[in-house]
């Protein structure tokens, strides 16, 4: 199986297959956001505010406690889905960025190469 960025999802699956897709994976970010690297922190919110308007999610809910007094109403699969050329745009770069943030660890990963001084 292989991945698929959440660009490509949004491009291509069906509104009644992303929408519950999309919903977890905003959970997971909101879950995990505060437990990464401070680059992955704010990119992580990023990515929680992108999908939280995709979603059609106030935005001051986005990242912030979610319980409610009053019981969540089930949304149909495209009820407040936003799906627009932007947001693809929107997590294209963001997904730039967070390769870009990888490649920085891997860089500060590898130890610096010996060169052999030969006579």
């Amino acid at each position: 199986m292989r991945e698929v960025s959440l660009a490509e999802a949004v491009r291509t699956f069906p509104p009644a297959t992303l929408r519950p897709m999309l919903e977890v994976r905003l959970r997971e970010l909101e879950l995990v956001r505060i437990r990464l690297a401070p680059g992955f922190q704010s990119l992580a919110q990023d990515h929680i505010i992108t999908l939280a308007d995709l979603l059609g999610k106030p935005r001051h809910s986005a990242g912030a406690d979610r319980r409610e007094s009053s019981p969540r109403q089930q949304a149909t699969p495209t009820q407040g889905m936003r799906h627009t050329s932007s947001v693809v745009k929107q997590l294209t770069a963001l997904d730039a960025r967070r390769l870009a943030y990888e490649a920085q660890l891997d860089r500060k990963k590898t130890p610096p190469t010996r060169t052999s001084l030969a006579p």
